[in-house]
């Protein structure tokens, strides 16, 4: 039996040894980090043969294997593992991450950091094929390696995450006295970057970071420097998708310096707010000075000090923004809109077909107000197909309002809707975050008499409970 197999064709062999890669490999069977190291090692130590098919099967060894470091266990990932991995998945494209890295403070001024010495060499090298970049470090002198890349091709490099790992060393690590950083300008594909950092002051810039902004078309910040995020989101003009997760606007200073006029982003089709606030609303100053021609998907999550909806400071400012981004399709507020605010918002967003709504306690004015069809000039989000209420406490939600909803807004294959123009609501996503079984049950004893009727029609009903 073993020399049957030994003796199997070049390309048989080597196709049974991906397939047997990616079944080991597969993340339903549980964490893959150990299971991408050990399968093609195993492979290609099995025969000569073995080996020679396995080092040809470039397939195998092209995976994402970070390196990475703990203060107590030593090195996880050793440097010359991962070079293996890298010389081996040639010519295919390769992902490079250096991950987890905890070196004490001492270390970093004592130059001790052969681990990120070894990785750059490893990249340089290789640059040419790398098409994904993680670095995560503690340290913001662990960024300077980086910007000595600023000579390699990065051909096909186009995705990036710079993070900061959370560690108690942080703050003494970060204190940052270097020059200002220029990364990937020799990255022509580059398309999506990831930054993320956490910082004390708001109100500071921890460093200035230059990237080739223009031509990216996916970012994601996550830093407490809510100018900063916004000085960076107004360069990117190229942008498709955007996610922003910072803290609030300091109090002593000047926001939106040097914005006079609305930034113009003609291509963001996509964008996400996440926004901590201690009290009032923080939206505005975003809000006032974006101009999104193109926008599809819009979301504004607030996380309040305290579970409570923030009143807006300036309703004026978002009837703007709407008018400005009058294509707006998708919604998702949570904490951001209490629910007559809410009511008041959908008559400024009339192409909307996607709904979700959280942090709202009551929902039923809103049901109210989309059921209302009886003015044909002012119904509510005439285009809404599917609504996803996100449900605080059954015990106080009312069936009624709901299943009024779905017999006003849901009709048969074929039938006329009761206004022209006016389209069907085909699905609603019930989630609840009251873990109260019992009450769950009670609910949907409730609603599903009624509402069985109309999914035999086609009608979408999925409940979730968190």
């Amino acid at each position: 039996m073993t020399l049957g197999i030994s003796s199997l064709p070049f390309e048989l062999l080597s196709n049974i040894m991906v397939v047997a890669y990616r079944i080991q490999t597969d993340t339903s069977l549980g964490p893959s980090d150990l299971r991408r190291i050990r399968v093609p090692l195993s492979l290609s130590s099995v025969s000569g043969h073995w080996r020679e098919v396995a080092l040809c099967t470039h397939e195998i060894w092209d995976t994402y294997l970070p390196i990475s470091w703990s203060r107590t266990q030593g090195v996880f990932t050793s440097w010359a593992l991962t070079r293996l991995f890298v010389e081996r998945s040639a010519p295919r494209p390769f992902k490079f991450g250096v991950s987890d890295f905890t070196f004490p403070y001492d270390l970093i001024h004592q130059g001790c950091l052969h681990g990120l010495q070894s990785a750059l060499e490893t990249l340089q090298d290789y640059a040419p094929r790398c098409c994904y970049l993680k670095w995560e470090v503690t340290s913001l002198h662990d960024l300077h390696p980086l910007s000595l890349m600023s000579s390699e091709p990065l051909d096909i490099l186009d995705s990036v995450m710079v993070r900061f790992s959370s560690d108690e060393d942080l703050v003494l690590a970060s204190i940052w006295g270097g020059p200002d950083l220029h990364l990937f300008q020799n990255a022509p594909l580059l398309r999506k970057v990831v930054l993320s950092w956490p910082e004390e002051n708001s109100g500071t810039t921890p460093l200035h970071i230059f990237l080739p902004w223009e031509q990216l078309t996916t970012l994601e910040l996550e830093i407490n420097a809510p100018q900063m995020c916004l000085d960076i989101l107004v360069q990117c003009t190229n942008l498709v998708s955007a996610s922003i997760t910072t803290d609030r606007w300091p109090l002593d200073a000047p926001l939106l310096h040097g914005l006079r006029r609305h930034q113009t982003l003609p291509m963001l089709q996509k964008l996400e707010f996440y926004l901590t606030v201690t009290d009032g609303d923080e939206s505005g100053p975003w809000l006032s000075c974006l101009d999104l021609p193109a926008l599809k998907e819009f979301g504004m999550h607030i996380i309040p000090e305290q579970d409570a909806i923030a009143p807006l400071d300036d309703r004026r400012i978002l009837n703007r923004f709407l008018a400005r981004s009058n294509t707006i399709t998708h919604l998702d507020t949570k904490y951001f809109l209490d629910v007559d605010e809410l009511v008041r918002t959908l008559a400024h967003i009339p192409r909307l077909t996607e709904l979700k709504t959280r942090g709202i306690r009551d929902h039923t004015p809103l049901f109210a107000a989309l059921s209302a069809l009886d003015d044909q000039t002012r119904v509510l989000a005439p285009h809404l197909e599917r609504l996803e209420p996100h449900i605080m406490e059954l015990a106080t939600f009312e069936v009624e309002p709901l299943l009024q909803l779905v017999r006003r807004r849901w009709w048969k294959d074929g039938a006329e809707p009761p206004i022209p123009g006016l389209r069907r609501l085909k699905h609603i996503q019930f989630v609840t975050h009251d873990k109260d079984a019992d009450a769950l049950e009670d609910l949907m004893d409730g609603l599903w008499p009624t509402l069985k009727q109309f999914v035999v029609e086609g009608f979408v009903w999925e409940y979730e409970q968190h």
